[in-house]
């Protein structure tokens, strides 16, 4: 069985329901946990509970962030959750304006960059599912299934971003939702060297037009959500830009 078995976006509408109930959510995380009957049919490996990244996206343009601790292909990791892309996607940007193209097989992003947010268009509302720590099967098969969660956990902690003056867009690298006044308050810089300034930062936006806007003290987004991107504008540029860590929370519902 294929991972998304959906038909042409033109031809038909497309509908997420019957693949949606054959997996268990957590409510406040992207991770999602799938039983091994339904897990996807990858290149490798038996996947297990806990073992899957659920993303969302609605018809249209959405933010959405990287949901990789470490380099992975854009276009092999697309393939790998769809199929064919070119059914589902029409265009993925990065902040500086390189584009992935399904329909070309054009892609001049190269590889999701952790810590990094992309501007995505679909062609309807559709749910992906990825492997958890990518595609890359040297990675996984090194990691004991026991411990897959927890490194996965561990290796987005340490993400940090590169921050240039004015608009940038960055991922929220952690697996549960933190509140934004929170996660911007308690930010560093250098490393975790330095407090992130309160200052630099001018205004926060995600995919819905909600705002955080610190000089008015008004917080619209509420929290940083995994696997959203968010644009943020800022006055200076900043390196290793990091949110706050978060600690490692197992699931009743993970069987691995």
């Amino acid at each position: 069985m294929s991972l998304l078995n959906l038909p042409h976006p033109a031809t038909e509408s497309i509908k997420t329901e019957e693949y949606i109930g054959r997996i268990t959510v957590r409510e406040d995380s992207i991770v999602t946990f799938a039983d091994e009957e339904h897990a996807p049919e990858f290149p490798f490996g038996g996947f297990g509970a806990g073992e899957l990244i659920k993303m969302e996206l609605a018809i249209g343009w959405n933010l959405i962030g990287s949901p990789f601790p470490f380099h992975q292909d854009m276009q092999a990791t697309f393939e790998q959750a769809f199929g064919d892309p070119r059914d589902f996607i029409e265009l993925v940007k990065d902040n500086l304006g390189n584009v992935y193209f399904p329909e070309f097989f054009f892609n001049a992003i190269g590889d999701f960059d952790p810590g990094t947010g992309y501007q995505l268009k679909t062609f309807g509302p559709v749910t992906a599912r990825l492997p958890l720590l990518g595609t890359n099967e040297q990675v996984f098969n090194n990691i004991p299934t026991q411990n897959r969660q927890q490194f996965y956990h561990d290796k987005l902690q340490s993400i940090t971003v590169d921050l240039t003056t004015g608009w940038n867009l960055i991922a929220f690298p952690r697996t549960r939702p933190m509140d934004a006044v929170f996660a911007f308050d308690n930010a560093t810089m250098n490393n975790g060297n330095d407090a992130y300034p309160a200052n630099n930062l001018l205004i926060v936006k995600n995919d819905q037009g909600d705002v955080y806007w610190p000089e008015y003290g008004y917080n619209g987004i509420g929290d940083l959500l995994p696997g959203k991107g968010y644009q943020i504008k800022t006055t200076n540029a900043v390196n290793a830009f990091s949110f706050p860590t978060q600690t490692f929370e197992d699931n009743p519902l993970i069987n691995i």
